[in-house]
């Protein structure tokens, strides 16, 4: 099999966690607190801070869960956790052609309340992460976590994750405790430039929901991608690009095909608009750019897409800057992904007449680049 894929979006979600991952490894004055698999007649769940969290793959729900894996003709064993199991992972991006996968810890254990439990169930996770990611160093990027909840302890974070060796980090930038265009972030973007961390942010949201009538559940995920605009729009308004040159961000699952409109909106802010002369009375705070807006995004941002016909169709158009912000990233293990053991023919027949330069940039060589992925020279001309 050829193995000339990287997935830059892959997922450990909760539900795949071993059921004891946290009541190992949490102070015994947390763990009664802290995350638990529990049976319910309703089937098995994860538990904290006395209330139900989430769906469990590790008890008597499994085979609910395997199933949609084995249906797409990649193994799953009776009572097996293959996204949280390096052996059976890896053998699920054999049988796809990925050589690496970039994963994203899940969004519900990042809910829980009590400060001092969340910064606990972070360094679980983060150890399970890099236990998991030195199983196969080259091949499974699994993302440790920096608490945005928290900006102040994130610098300290980046910093002694660097130090364990971490290229990439994931910063779940819906749970920030401020605006990213707050100063209060500029000590996190320096430690991350200093240290060559990339900051890895997943589409996402606070966990609310509209309800399921009237389509407005279905509205929320049509419109979701574009919620990303704001926050990178934040990033580059407020300088940080420009003052840190080499701070590196990825934004996963917004799909890529919108993003011209939205650079060249973001280019006309500084073309065309001006402050409005009726506000006399508030004062301005505005970071000097020296370049437009556009190129700090060509140069500091990529976006990773799983089915984006739009976007693959630009590629090839210089002005749209989606050869220099795709990369793409199969979503594996959700129902919606592009995944499973007939994904090469899935991606050939979605990148049917694009430059094979562009596309082997696209699906391996930038996420190579980007994450620091060492590459064998067997894999590298594999597409």
């Amino acid at each position: 099999m050829r193995q000339g894929i990287i997935s830059a979006d892959t997922h450990l979600d909760l539900m795949w966690m071993p059921r004891d991952t946290w009541q190992l490894r949490l102070p015994s004055a947390m763990a009664e607190r802290g995350p638990k698999v529990v049976e319910t007649d309703k089937g098995t769940f994860w538990e904290w801070e006395d209330s139900l969290h989430g769906v469990a793959a590790d008890g008597g729900s499994n085979a609910t869960f395997t199933r949609m894996l084995s249906e797409r003709g990649l193994p799953a064993p009776e009572g097996s956790l293959p996204p949280s199991d390096p052996e059976l992972l890896l053998q699920h991006m054999d049988r796809q052609g990925i050589y690496a996968s970039v994963l994203f810890g899940g969004r519900q254990w990042k809910f829980v309340k009590d400060p001092e439990l969340l910064k606990a169930v972070y360094a679980v996770y983060n150890d399970f992460a890099l236990e998991l990611s030195h199983s196969a160093p080259n091949r499974l990027i699994v993302l440790p976590n920096v608490t945005a909840r928290l900006p102040e302890e994130c610098p300290r974070q980046i910093e002694q994750l660097a130090l364990r060796g971490v290229k990439a980090v994931e910063f779940p930038y819906w749970d920030a405790g401020a605006p990213l265009f707050e100063q209060v972030w500029e000590p996190t973007w320096r430690m991350a430039e200093e240290t060559g961390v990339a900051l890895c942010a997943h589409l996402g949201n606070n966990g609310e929901f509209p309800p399921r009538r009237r389509g407005a559940h279905t509205a929320f995920f049509s419109a979701i991608p574009f919620a990303i605009a704001r926050p990178v729009a934040e990033l580059v308004f407020s300088g940080a690009f420009e003052a840190q040159p080499k701070l590196k961000f990825c934004f996963a699952e917004t799909r890529v095909g919108w993003t011209p409109f939205f650079l060249y909106w973001m280019d006309r802010q500084v073309l065309v608009r001006e402050d409005d002369p009726r506000i006399t009375d508030v004062p301005v705070d505005q970071a000097k750019l020296s370049l437009l807006p556009s190129e700090y995004v060509k140069r500091n941002v990529v976006f990773t897409f799983e089915d984006d016909p739009p976007a693959v169709r630009l590629l090839e158009s210089e002005w749209a800057g989606v050869a220099e912000t795709a990369l793409w990233g199969g979503d594996y293990p959700h129902p919606q992904g592009v995944w499973g053991a007939q994904l090469e023919g899935q991606l050939d027949g979605m990148f049917d007449g694009v430059d094979e330069t562009l596309k082997k940039r696209v699906l391996f060589d930038h996420a190579a680049e980007f994450f620091g992925i060492r590459v064998p020279e067997e894999s590298t001309a594999a597409r």
